[in-house]
């Protein structure tokens, strides 16, 4: 059985207070949250794919985050409500 692991991760993390800043880039000793994610998803026997639903303007830094997965990896974007980006990430 093939099983896809779906990251949303669109939201603007205005609870955050962030500034802006995607809230799955802050850092946990010194890593991305989303490549610890990530590398819990890489290790899983049971997943086969990995889809991220990101905004736009965070595509480049998730790529760099993302670089030492192996696993088929497609980054999409998200959209108006988090309903619409789980809906673009299936």
């Amino acid at each position: 059985m093939k099983t896809a692991a779906i990251l949303v991760a669109a939201g603007s993390s205005a609870r955050m207070k962030s500034g802006g800043a995607s809230k799955t880039m802050m850092e946990i000793g010194g890593e991305p949250v989303l490549s610890r994610t990530l590398r819990a998803f890489e290790h899983a026997a049971c997943i086969s794919k990995i889809v991220i639903v990101a905004r736009a303007c965070d595509f480049d830094a998730i790529q760099k985050a993302s670089a030492f997965v192996t696993k088929p990896l497609t980054i999409t974007e998200g959209g108006k409500e988090r309903q619409d980006s789980v809906s673009n990430g299936a």
